[in-house]
């Protein structure tokens, strides 16, 4: 015997356009792989693996190390200066790489904007990810062929190959424990802190795909997954897996200048 008037909010679309819907969702996807495959770690690993491996290695196969042995110069400092020159190659080679694309997907973006502004957020934890894997793998290929010039570079071969398991088994499954030990596993989880700093509403995006079936859910959730270190919060989670980069990159530096001192030159 009760009457009620539903009455529309004038303020809210009720019917948004599908379209716009997905391709919201593909780009944002497109966003997220290109990101964790082409950049973090597709270039985080390969660069690393042909130009770090043989920074020291190859001074000592070539005997040209005794000349620089002669100078008054620690053999720790020679590693430390090797992977400094190392890392100021390849860092400004992914800046620029990651924002050329950054600048090309904003302007061809879907949006009302001339250009996506917010998608920098996510550009900038890209490159913050590469850079950091990048130091990682560098310095532990570079530790690799110092522990031992001749099968350095197929123990970072094999290496790779580990990582690579570890990266795809990070984007199907991040809460699996064995992928935490993987240089691979942070740097996506950095990205994916990132993602859920950039883009706030990725849940309520990927839950209304799934309702309506239009089938970008399977590319929002094949690339994006929430922070799996802390719960419901990314920027905890980013600090951790910054700190966990940096003990891997630390710790692999102290082995390598550890193994180097006791190395006995030929």
């Amino acid at each position: 015997g009760v009457i009620y008037l539903i009455s529309a909010d004038p303020n809210v679309d009720e019917d948004p356009d599908d379209e716009e819907f997905l391709k919201e969702s593909l780009h944002r996807g497109f966003v997220l792989g290109f990101g964790k495959i082409g950049f973090c770690f597709l270039l985080g690993i390969f660069l690393p693996l042909f130009l770090a491996t043989g920074l020291v290695r190859d001074e000592m196969e070539k005997g040209t190390l005794h000349y620089l042995m002669g100078k008054p110069i620690a053999r720790a400092e020679i590693l430390a200066y090797r992977l400094l020159g190392y890392l100021t190659m390849v860092w400004p080679y992914v800046v620029v790489l990651v924002l050329l694309t950054s600048i090309v997907t904003g302007f061809l973006a879907p949006g009302d904007q001339l250009f996506r502004f917010n998608d920098m957020a996510i550009w900038l934890g890209i490159i913050f990810a590469t850079c950091l894997v990048m130091a990682a793998y560098g310095t532990i290929f570079c530790t690799l062929g110092v522990i031992s010039p001749r099968f350095g570079i197929w123990i970072a071969i094999v290496l790779g190959v580990w990582e690579f398991a570890m990266a795809m088994l990070s984007l199907g499954a991040p809460t699996f424990p064995l992928t935490w030990l993987s240089v691979s596993h942070w740097g996506i989880e950095i990205i994916n802190c990132s993602s859920g700093i950039a883009y706030p509403d990725m849940n309520l995006m990927i839950a209304t795909a799934s309702q309506i079936n239009w089938g970008s859910e399977v590319v929002l959730t094949g690339f994006y997954h929430p922070p799996s270190v802390v719960q419901n919060n990314a920027f905890v989670s980013l600090l951790i897996s910054v700190a966990i980069l940096a003990l891997f990159t630390v710790g692999s530096l102290f082995i390598g200048q550890a193994s180097l001192k006791r190395k006995e030159l030929n």
